[in-house]
């Protein structure tokens, strides 16, 4: 009876031992090397979430089942943020609220941009990108949290670079490389730096 005791207890212990060394294994890979975040919201359309207004709120409901097949998008990251430059999407940390987001690198450091106002139109004076900070936008334009409304922000604040994302159709991920691009629209409101 004691031996099958001491067994069990045996078990007990390696797979406490085992669970520990997996999660820390996962939270120091995550934190250190890359990993994978859900995209909230709109505003990163077209680029993530593209696809969700394709769906009925029954559609959505009824796969909300499934944490996996919930609808939204799936971003692969890599920590290295060393050489992020225009067109890169980045996870920063927000300087306004301290929650992470996922944002289009616009300017850098000695950049003049043209903030966005409302109805997507241009601001006739350029703001300048201070050296080690980076503008950031929106891919949907005027109205999501972004450098349009809080400035440039520290380099720092980038946290890491989206390499790939997993596009959500409900039933099955499609991986597809994030490209670094600036479209026409974006290139004709920056003047960039010759440094």
């Amino acid at each position: 009876m004691a031996m099958r005791f001491f067994k069990s207890l045996k078990k007990i212990g390696i797979f406490i031992g085992s669970s520990t060394l997996g999660v820390t294994s996962f939270f120091l890979f995550d934190q250190h090397i890359g990993g994978f975040r859900k995209v909230e919201g709109p505003s990163m359309i077209p680029t993530f979430n593209s696809h969700l207004h394709n769906y009925t709120h029954d559609d959505l409901r009824e796969h909300k089942i499934s944490p996996v097949f919930d609808g939204r998008d799936t971003v692969v990251f890599t920590r290295s943020v060393e050489g992020v430059d225009r067109g890169d999407v980045v996870i920063v940390k927000s300087p306004k609220t301290g929650n992470h987001i996922i944002k289009r690198v616009v300017g850098l450091g000695g950049d003049s941009v043209r903030r966005l106002r409302v109805n997507n139109i241009a601001a006739s004076t350029p703001s300048p990108v201070p050296a080690g900070h980076v503008w950031l936008e929106s891919d949907a334009g005027f109205g999501y949290a972004d450098s349009s409304i809080f400035g440039p922000i520290d380099q720092d604040l980038v946290l890491a670079k989206v390499t790939f994302t997993a596009v959500n159709n409900l039933k099955f991920w499609q991986f597809k490389r994030v490209e670094s691009k600036l479209d026409q629209s974006v290139l004709n409101r920056l003047t960039v730096s010759n440094k």
